[in-house]
């Protein structure tokens, strides 16, 4: 119990010793020792000196008494001798010398020593006329006070020593001699160190005063301070926080986003993102009203929040939809977390009062930088790919760079518009990356690369600007993204097409089209997506042009796709070599292919092809 006590004493000393110490008092503790200690020391000083000089004028005042009255303004030009020294150790004696005063000197003024009140040594000697003798023989009154223990001609002097020089003057008025004391300040100095000790005091009184209202209003100002840091750590946390669901807020999604997008960018980092919906929520709301709609979206945020690392970052992105980012993770591991999430969520059995409601959710899934290269481009990613699962039949995890099962049916053709307003050209081409890859028959993700070699070789022989070079780069790269709303198995049948398939094949150019419109920069490539599958007789589609009212960079386009899916392995044949392929081209040219285009082709990449025997005179005449 003792040792608990004495505990609990020194832990209360510690608390009263630690609030005490705070910054203020070391602040004002500073400020008295480089401000408070030297001032003190230099009023110290003062009140000396004032001390000092007041003594020294009440000396003057007797020694002016001695030689304006008493000895009545002589000088003396001789050693002082007789009747003469007599008298003036007389005077002295009477006015001048006690037990202030500890030796009492007369000089000549060419510095010879004619008179010494103590001993007798020296007199008769000369000394250098310099210094403050100089200034006496000149007229001046010189007091100065000496260190302590000075030695006044082989006799030592306790305490400090005020010395004087006081001009002798003649009855002609000029100076005759040079009157030299030796006081000692013993007896004021015991009036000066009171005085310094009560200034001292005066300060100390103060500085503990300072300290004390400084406490006062430092442990005010700590405790305004700690309410209004608590106060601000509220603010930031409302801020930060969906104030239904407790979890953080589109806000912060938003800026933490950003964040985490230019830190993977860095550090050459993966960073995913999950968009989430849940599926028919508007149903809970109608069937089982809005609070109990309330109910299902706490539950559910806690349900995500606590199924998640510390490093991620779960949000209500608004309504029924949550989103979460996932830094340094790859898609796999997205998507492996987001089937976790699916599951759990869609296991949850939440009351209502006396009903338990249950719901499922659909995810999109997104990773930086492969679906996307920027914050907005990876949004519009994720929230393309959760379209994907709602279109897929919800209740789905669906990646954006993983479409070979997904089907956007045209009229949700305008929801992925919509989505894709926010994205960029490098989110495009992992759309239309993905959407080559339902394409089993004419599967070549090689030419969907930017920019693809079989696109350089053939645009650098058509002698293109640097900006048509770009838009027929680009245009290889995406004119293919409208086959997402071709079924799999309409886009993946090797036979015959029947009128309702080749209806919706052919819907595809305006599809591609549409999605494109989405992206800001892209406005030359549209024309060329649009009418890439357009033929020379004007038998294609979508429009049905001929010739020269097809663009011409899409009349290019159609050749290289042509051609490059000739020389392609396919499921069902080999790869034409280089020769066979331009021969095909040959044969198509004029029907299908712009002739002049062809052999321009053929002609700059060195092919030896045969011209087909029927078509020699077309050939020959449209490339006149």
């Amino acid at each position: 119990m003792r040792s608990q006590d004495k505990k609990k004493e020194r832990g209360t000393i510690r608390k009263i010793f630690g609030s005490f110490l705070n910054r203020y008092f070391l602040i004002t503790l500073g400020i008295f020792l480089f401000v408070g200690v030297p001032s003190g020391y230099y009023l110290s000083n003062i009140v000396e000196k004032q001390f000092v000089e007041s003594y020294t004028d009440s000396m003057l005042t007797n020694v002016e008494t001695v030689f304006e009255g008493q000895l009545q303004g002589r000088a003396y030009d001789e050693v002082l001798e007789g009747e003469e020294l007599e008298s003036f150790e007389f005077v002295v004696g009477k006015y001048i010398e006690g037990e202030s005063v500890s030796k009492v000197k007369v000089w000549g003024i060419d510095g010879t020593l004619l008179y010494a009140s103590a001993g007798k040594k020296g007199i008769g000697n000369a000394r250098d006329v310099k210094g403050h003798f100089k200034e006496a023989v000149d007229g001046q009154i010189i007091k100065e006070v000496e260190g302590e223990d000075v030695e006044v001609e082989g006799d030592q002097v306790g305490g400090e020593v005020l010395e004087i020089y006081y001009p002798i003057h003649a009855a002609d008025g000029s100076v005759g001699n040079v009157f030299e004391i030796y006081a000692t300040t013993t007896p004021i100095m015991a009036s000066v160190r009171q005085a310094q000790t009560a200034l001292a005091g005066f300060l100390v009184v103060i500085f503990v005063g300072i300290v004390i209202v400084g406490q006062i209003g430092a442990r005010m100002l700590i405790k305004r301070n700690e309410r209004l840091h608590a106060l601000t750590k509220e603010l930031e946390h409302l801020a930060d926080t969906d104030g239904l669901t407790e979890i953080y807020n589109h806000r912060y999604f938003q800026e933490n986003l950003t964040k985490e997008v230019s830190r993977s960018a860095r550090y050459k980092k993966q960073l995913s993102l999950i968009m989430i919906d849940l599926d028919y929520f508007k149903t809970v709301n109608d069937h089982f009203g809005h609070q109990t709609g309330d109910i299902v979206l706490k539950r559910i945020s806690a349900t995500l929040a606590e199924s998640l690392r510390t490093i991620d970052i779960p949000a209500r992105y608004g309504g029924e939809e949550f989103v979460i980012i996932l830094p340094e993770s790859s898609a796999k591991d997205a998507i492996d977390v987001a089937e976790r999430l699916r599951k759990t969520v869609g296991e949850l059995r939440i009351k209502a009062g006396d009903e338990a409601v249950s719901v499922t959710a659909s995810f999109g899934v997104a990773d930086f930088p492969t679906c996307a290269d920027d914050e907005a481009s990876l949004v519009a990613a994720a929230d393309s790919a959760l379209l994907m699962a709602k279109s897929k039949g919800r209740n789905k995890v669906c990646y954006f760079g993983n479409l070979s099962e997904t089907v956007v049916s045209t009229d949700d053709v305008e929801k992925l518009f919509n989505r894709l307003r926010h994205a960029n050209l490098i989110t495009v081409q992992a759309l239309a990356a993905a959407v080559k890859g339902k394409d089993m028959v004419n599967n070549d993700h090689d030419f969907h690369k930017s920019p693809p070699e079989t696109v350089k070789k053939i645009a650098s022989v058509l002698n293109l600007k640097d900006s048509e070079m770009e838009t027929l780069t680009i245009a290889a790269s995406v004119y293919d993204i409208g086959k997402i709303t071709v079924p799999d198995e309409v886009l993946n049948k090797t036979q015959p097409l029947t009128e309702k398939e080749l209806a919706v094949i052919q819907e595809h150019p305006e599809a591609g089209e549409r999605i494109l419109q989405a992206i800001d920069g892209l406005e030359l490539i549209l024309n060329v997506v649009k009418h890439h599958h357009e033929r020379f007789d004007g038998s294609g589609y979508p429009l049905g042009l001929k010739g020269n009212q097809i663009p011409y960079l899409a009349r290019a386009l159609h050749i290289i796709d042509a051609y490059n899916a000739m020389t392609m392995d396919r499921p069902y044949r080999e790869a034409l070599s280089p020769e066979e392929a331009a021969l095909e081209l040959r044969k198509n040219s004029g029907t299908q292919f712009d002739t002049k285009l062809v052999e321009k082709i053929i002609e700059g990449l060195k092919i030896e092809a045969p011209v087909p025997i029927d078509n020699a005179d077309k050939i020959h005449s449209d490339t006149a």
